[in-house]
Order: C-alpha cells, then structure tokens, then sequence
C-alpha cells in the first residue's frame, strides 16, 4: 500500500538560540592565567526560554624546562528563565530551576618531548547539582541528575 502524508496544521515557530562570551589569558613569566565567560539563552518555544551562565579559570605554570602543571575550575550556574524543556545538546541544560549547575575542576602535569610533541596526564573531578547533569566527562550521554565522576586520562599530541 502506498504511504499517506497529511499536512500539519500546527503552526511553525522560529526559534532563536543566542550567546556571547568573552576570553582573557595573560602570561606572567612562567605562569599563564586565563578565564572565559559565556551567557547563553535558547527559545524552548513561542513563550518560553531557558538561560545558562558559566564560567572557567586556569593557569598553566612551566615550573621548569619541559614540566608543567595545568590547573582548571569550571561552574555552570542554575538553568534560568520558564522554560520545563531539557535541551539534549553535547553538555545538556537541565530545565529551569534550582540545583541545575555545577562544577568541574582539573589538575595536569604536561611534559614537553620536543617542540612539536607533548604528554599530559590529568585527573578530573565533575560535581552536578542535585538536579542537574549539565557536565559530563567526554561526550557520555548517560550521566543522570546529580550524579558526579571522576576520570583520569594520558594524552599524546604531535604538531606536524
């Protein structure tokens, strides 16, 4: 039998998502500092939004020759705005309300092979508010609520 397409009588809406953020980094001698800021806002629908803030700081310390030591912290601020809808995006925003940040911070030491290949390892630890799983540890797509992790990872990069 041939398949039957019926037009839709609900109404199109056109959606906008929006976001600025701003950047800095400044080096000290052997110490580079750094912090970004991104204030986002997504049309849910005609009537509703949902905002989310968040921020980052790190520094990087060459402690000496080829050493050096990578520090990071990273909070999400509670999801604002009226809008009920979970946006299922790499990173997640939870729904309006309270609890629905969190935080993430990092520690790595990086050694310097040449000046075209490095080796880092580093250890991460996430903390989701009760109601949130806006941070997740890779692109995972299973982190529920408030659940937090830890993970360690090595990294090899070569510049060609």
């Amino acid at each position: 039998p041939a398949a039957t397409c019926t037009a839709s009588t609900q109404p199109t809406t056109d959606l906008d998502d929006r976001g600025w953020g701003v950047s800095a980094a400044y080096t000290f001698g052997p110490l580079k500092v750094g912090a970004t800021y991104l204030d986002t806002k997504y049309d849910t629908s005609a009537t509703t939004e949902l905002k989310k803030k968040t921020w980052t700081l790190g520094a990087e310390w060459n402690i000496q020759g080829p050493h050096n030591l990578h520090v990071q912290y990273a909070r999400a601020g509670d999801s604002k705005g009226n809008s009920t809808t979970v946006i299922r995006a790499n990173g997640g925003l939870n729904a309006s309300g309270p609890d629905t940040g969190g935080d993430a911070w990092q520690i790595g030491y990086r050694y310097d092979l040449s000046k075209r290949t490095w080796v880092k390892l580093a250890y991460t630890r996430v903390d989701n508010d009760v109601n949130a799983n806006t941070y997740r540890i890779g692109n995972t797509a299973s982190v529920r609520n408030g659940e937090n992790s830890n993970s360690w990872a090595f990294r090899i990069v070569h510049r060609f």
